[in-house]
């Protein structure tokens, strides 16, 4: 049975490959590249629910409870309880866009961005993978898990033939087959429609979308700077996940 090199999704949330979870029970930041107006605005503060589950490949996805449900970078967490499910306020800045962690011992952390805006419901279902399971998930793209002083990035672009590059730095893009394992020699997005990055530098990247993908905009992430780009922060031992809407060629 194989896992993805991350989560996948139950229900009808989608899949969401290497490692942070893929779609949320709301689907509501899914317009939220816009990054401004509705709850945000700096107006208010948000509740965000987050339930988390030990993703597997089965129907069988038990909750995990006792996982830091954090606002990033803040020590502004909840801890999962035995249904998998915490919930923080986070104040939301002006420019609308807020990000958030999740992490257990044992299991892979991730680190997930969004956009609060009018589409905005505070309600998620995320994946995490055991760290054996990324061990082996890491070999078929010939990086060591745990990262060392370094972080990974998951953009889900949703057509085949994308191509992905991390702007401004030296980094190789690697993708999914149709099965949804990853494979380093292909050159574009396939059918699963996701594609990736081991081994990046913390920090801010911004990842530029071409290939097939044209008219981009930041679904499940930060907006970049110009057209068919996604941002986001990269931290040492996380998976940042993204996901970006666009038409095909």
């Amino acid at each position: 049975m194989r896992y993805l090199f991350g989560f996948v999704c139950a229900c009808a949330f989608g899949v969401v490959p290497l490692v942070g979870c893929g779609d949320d029970s709301s689907g509501g930041a899914g317009t939220g590249g816009g990054g401004t107006g509705g709850a945000g605005g700096g107006a208010e503060p948000v509740q965000l629910t987050l339930t988390v589950i030990e993703g597997a490949t089965g129907a069988d996805r038990p909750p995990l409870e006792g996982v830091a449900f954090c606002e990033t970078d803040t020590a502004n967490c909840a801890m999962t309880d035995a249904n998998g499910q915490a919930t923080i306020e986070i104040d939301v800045p002006a420019d609308g866009q807020i990000s958030y962690t999740y992490a257990k011992d044992g299991y892979a952390s991730v680190l997930r961005t969004e956009v609060v805006d009018d589409t905005f419901v505070g309600e998620r279902t995320n994946f995490t993978l055991p760290d054996e399971t990324m061990v082996d998930l890491s070999e078929a793209v010939m990086t060591p898990y745990p990262y060392n002083g370094t972080g990974s990035a998951t953009v889900d672009v949703g057509l085949s033939g994308a191509t992905l590059e991390v702007v401004g730095a030296s980094s190789e893009a690697f993708y999914y087959d149709e099965t949804l394992w990853p494979d380093p020699a292909l050159e574009a997005t396939t059918s699963s429609g996701w594609g990736a990055f081991v081994e990046v530098a913390p920090g801010e990247v911004e990842i530029r979308l071409g290939g097939t993908a044209t008219n981009c905009v930041a679904a499940f992430g930060w907006p970049g700077s110009e057209a068919n780009t996604v941002r986001m922060p990269i931290r040492v031992g996380f998976v940042s996940w993204s996901s970006a809407s666009c038409e095909p060629q």
